[in-house]
This record gives C-alpha cells, structure tokens and sequence, in this order.
C-alpha cells in the first residue's frame, strides 16, 4: 500500500494534487543529490514521464497531472529543464526551486519519518503495513533513475500524436492497429522499403503531406501512406540529418531529380521542399 504525503503549507499554495506531486519529486531530488545522480547546471533533477507519473497517482488523471506539474511551474516551486539524451525525446525534467525549502520540507515530511500523519490510499492493512525500504511506498516504481531505453515509449506517443492530431478524419483513416504496426517498424528501421525515421520527422512527413494536398477527397488513408513509404518525398533535410538516401526515392523520383528535375511529389507552394534541393545539388556537384 503506498502512502501519500505533503505539506498543508504546499496545499493551500497550489492545492492537494500538486503538493503531493511536489513532495514526490522533493524526495526524488534529494535522493539524487545524495547519491550524485543527475546533477546538472548545479541542481539535482529527477524526471518522469507522463505514463510514469499516470502510474505513481492512478487516482489522478493525465490533465490533472498537467495542471498540477504546470502549476508548480508558474508559482516556482519547480525547476523544469531537458537533459535526456536523445534529442528527440521530451522527457521533462524537474529540480526544486528553493533548495532551503527542499531541505525544510524533506526534513519534516519524509514519508519514512514516524511523526509524520501520511495521507493514506485507503483503509490501513495493519496485516500487510506499508515497507518503504522493500519497495512498496510512493517513490519505489521508478527506484533506478538512470535514463532508460524509451524507444518504445516515444513511438506510442508519436503515434498517438500522428493518429489523433495530425491525421484529419477521413472515409480512408482506419485500421489503427495496423497502422500502429507499419508506423513502429518504420521508427525501428524494419519497414521494407524505408530506412529508420524517427517519430518526430515521420509526424512532421506527415504534416507536410496533408498540407500539400489541397483536395480531401484526395487524401490517402494512413496505412497506405505508410506502407508506400509516403514519407520519403516529404522528409526535409533537418529531419534526415543531411543523409541523402537515394534508395529511399521511388524509381520515378529519382530519375527526375538525377535530371535535375523535381518530382510533383517534393514540391511545396510550388517550389522544391529542402529534400528535393539537397538533392539536386548533390548531382549537381
């Protein structure tokens, strides 16, 4: 059973959501900064994200975690900052604001600490009472802070993004399962036609697609697109990292760019996208 603290001092400023969040990552900063674990710009941060949180506080929704962590935010009792490795991901990362406040508050609210009345999930189990050091309590799930591979986590949210915000309803979007399969093989580098893209510039492929087609009526379902790769004729440079893979472009593609053409394809607003340019020049070299 895992009990939940904070500070009444912390309620009244932002509420019994946010404060309870606020003691978690109380204690996760002094954990680390007692363990010199991600220590950064002279602050010990700690991260999570959003599905951790989700499962830290279940009685909590997604957009009440939000709100709480952004108010935090606004009132400054929170530090937020990046510094996951991968570019690509957007893991927030949080370090308390006032580290005089931290110490008060880990001093009087430590949830191991007896004087403290914990707030309680529900009825106490005096037959299976909480055993924080066993790993039971508030602070157990994420016990290991180092950065974890969240290639998988970042694909979800990427197609969540790519089903829910980008793609617009259509007669043709369906088959979300199977889109979710071709969309994460892809991300993995195991599409059949395509090299690895990442979430991030397959979303923005995506976007530039959509925009380019000025008729709905005419827009391909998602699974074709993605089965085609649809993406190739829209990645822009910055999204492939300056690579120019020509076994990426379809046979017609390639044949006009080699004649220093652009596909109708890579266009946008009439002109060559940044993919097609990149790629004429490289012939024209």
């Amino acid at each position: 059973m895992s009990r939940h603290t904070f500070q009444p001092e912390i309620a009244e400023q932002v509420g019994v959501n946010a404060a309870v969040i606020y003691q978690n990552i109380v204690f996760w900063c002094e954990k680390n900064a007692a363990n010199g674990r991600n220590i950064h710009e002279g602050n010990a941060w700690t991260y999570n994200s959003m599905k951790a949180f989700s499962s830290l506080f279940p009685y909590l929704s997604e957009r009440q975690i939000r709100t709480a962590l952004e108010k935090l935010e606004e009132v400054e009792l929170l530090l937020v900052g990046n510094f996951n490795k991968d570019a690509r991901d957007r893991t927030k990362w949080y370090a308390v604001h006032d580290k005089s406040v931290t110490l008060h508050l880990t001093k009087m609210s430590d949830p191991f600490d007896g004087n403290v009345a914990p707030l309680p999930d529900g009825k106490p189990d005096i037959n299976n009472p909480p055993n924080p050091q066993g790993g039971t309590g508030l602070f157990s799930e994420l016990e290991d802070q180092t950065e974890p591979d969240r290639t998988e986590e970042l694909i979800s949210e990427g197609f969540d993004e790519f089903w829910k915000d980008i793609w617009p309803s259509h007669s043709r979007k369906n088959q979300k399962a199977d889109c979710f399969k071709v969309y994460a093989k892809a991300c993995k580098g195991e599409h059949k036609k395509a090299e690895a893209i990442s979430p991030a510039a397959l979303n923005n492929a995506a976007r530039r697609y959509i925009a380019s087609v000025t008729d709905l009526q005419f827009l391909k379902g998602p699974l074709p697109w993605l089965n085609a790769p649809g993406w190739e004729a829209f990645m822009d440079a910055g999204d492939a990292g300056g690579a120019l893979d020509w076994s990426t472009l379809t046979d017609s593609a390639r044949r006009m760019l080699q004649r220093g053409q652009c596909p109708p394809s890579m266009m946008e607003d009439g002109h060559p996208n940044a993919t097609a340019k990149a790629f004429m020049a490289q012939v024209a070299k």
